[in-house]
């Protein structure tokens, strides 16, 4: 807090005045430096201990587990006191505290979890199937569809790169105006880019993705438990019965890179965008269509 103060209002170079309580702050937060402890990785089935701690202006907790015989910290957060909260008894401060970390640690299992889902097993990519609904017209090759979805604070939205079999291609951004996670993100880009190609007359798609969660169950690898991502998965079948091949494949991040970033530029920096991209405004999720 002595930092914060001290760098408070200070907008010119004229106005800084360096403390000593800001130099004894900054020595403490040396020596802490020399010390920090390494993260551990949670385990299924460990019991997690949460520690919680709280000043007049700060409040502070730390996930730990115990492993060989001592305590290691696998997640921590802090937080600055403003306004009223400031007047807080310390009961309620703890209670802000444990409410703020527990929002905070939501976050940060659902991360580590859409993380692990992308990771292939054993370095094995999803399994590949081939959908084959009816054959496709000889001399007809097949369309190439790249696609990534993006969640992020400041929005949402996916990015198609369509290769015809000629090599002409089709690059296009979709802007979600609603909320939805990255793997509903994933299936967006999907469900767009097969009307994408559907619309240009494509016989035969080969899909690719890094998204290990949308290729298993569109692959019937992973169960679908999640209603919406059920009604997802539906949809994706059905329209693949417009095509006379469609086949999904894993790959990874490194070979996804332009759609990957298409999708981040639509989601971060909306206004921004090239006008060499297509840019559709998505109103309403896919399964909440008519």
């Amino acid at each position: 807090m002595p930092l914060f103060h001290t760098l408070k209002g200070c907008i010119e170079k004229n106005n800084f005045q360096w403390t000593n309580e800001a130099e004894k702050a900054l020595q403490r937060i040396k020596e802490a430096l020399h010390k920090l402890p390494t993260l551990a990785t949670p385990i299924p089935g460990e019991t997690l201990q949460v520690y919680l701690s709280t000043s007049g202006e700060a409040i502070s907790s730390v996930l730990a587990v115990e492993k060989e015989g001592e305590q290691r910290p696998i997640y921590f957060v802090s937080g600055a006191l403003q306004g009223p909260e400031l007047n807080y008894p310390t009961l309620e401060k703890l209670v802000l505290a444990l409410i703020y970390a527990a929002r905070r640690l939501r976050r940060y299992f659902q991360a580590l979890a859409d993380f692990l889902l992308e990771i292939p097993n054993g370095g094995n990519l999803a399994k590949e199937k081939v959908w084959v609904v009816e054959e496709a017209p000889t001399g007809d090759g097949s369309w190439t569809l790249y696609m990534d979805g993006a969640s992020s604070r400041k929005g949402s939205g996916a990015g198609l790169i369509l290769t015809s079999p000629e090599g002409e291609e089709v690059t296009y951004d979709l802007r979600f105006d609603f909320h939805t996670s990255n793997n509903k993100a994933e299936y967006e880009a999907l469900l767009a880019g097969l009307r994408l190609a559907k619309q240009m007359g494509a016989k035969a798609v080969t899909t690719l993705t890094d998204s290990r969660l949308a290729a298993n169950q569109v692959n019937g690898s992973f169960e679908v438990r999640d209603q919406r991502m059920g009604r997802y998965v539906k949809m994706v079948k059905q329209l693949v019965g417009s095509f006379g091949q469609f086949t999904i494949k894993q790959i990874p991040k490194s070979e996804n890179k332009r759609a990957d970033a298409l999708s981040k530029l639509v989601s971060t920096c909306f206004d921004h965008l090239s006008k060499k991209v297509l840019v559709e405004v998505l109103r309403e999720r896919s399964i909440d269509e008519e």
